[in-house]
């Protein structure tokens, strides 16, 4: 499998665990893609059949000048897994049709090329919220941390970075082929990416 889905809670671990094995990939010489399914999301927030299905669900208060304001529509989203639910029913379907696009096109222009993807959601619930060819495609990686690690790392990003956690908890367990607890300092970290890459790299 080229398509490695990197999945984890919140501040685990999941961009150094992608920029680390994109360097190691590039050094055997394949061509790599980091794809953030967030950044996605944010593309999402901008299409039109999105943009009416997040207003039918959380109000036209959300828009501001025709786009979506994202910390409006956080403030209504995060406050209830049921909420949050509702947004991720809004958005993904549009998310997985803009991130395989870009998967589909860079593995058409690259042979050996291997893509890297980012989320925040454990495999069995992305399955049940359209993606599961991708799922099936793909070999899971879970970057996981103690908690109370993970909430030290991302207090600066996310004011309401607790409620992100607990509403993400209730997502159900991450669960993959590989799995890598990131709980002590970045160079510990980067040997076990390292070892993990070695196994993908003999998956090829």
């Amino acid at each position: 499998m080229s398509i490695f889905l990197i999945t984890g809670p919140i501040a685990s671990g999941k961009s150094r665990f992608a920029r680390r094995a994109s360097e190691w990939f590039c050094a055997q010489k394949r061509p790599v893609k980091i794809i953030e399914l967030d950044t996605y999301g944010k593309k999402a927030l901008k299409d039109s059949e999105v943009i009416s299905h997040l207003v039918e669900n959380f109000g036209k208060d959300i828009v501001v000048g025709g786009e979506v304001d994202a910390r409006l529509l956080a403030s209504c989203a995060f406050v209830s897994p049921d909420a949050a639910e509702v947004l991720n029913q809004c958005t993904h379907p549009t998310i997985y049709r803009y991130a395989m696009k870009d998967v589909d096109s860079f593995l058409d222009t690259n042979a050996k090329g291997v893509v890297l993807i980012e989320t925040p959601f454990p495999a069995h619930y992305l399955k049940t919220h359209g993606f599961k060819s991708l799922c099936e495609r793909a070999t899971i990686i879970v970057v996981d941390a103690p908690k109370h690690i993970r909430l030290l790392r991302c207090v600066d990003r996310f004011a309401d970075a607790r409620k992100r956690d607990d509403i993400q908890h209730d997502y159900g367990a991450f669960s993959g082929d590989f799995t890598l607890v990131n709980d002590s300092d970045e160079a510990t970290f980067d040997r076990r990416i390292d070892a993990v890459c070695a196994s993908l790299g003999d998956t090829l």
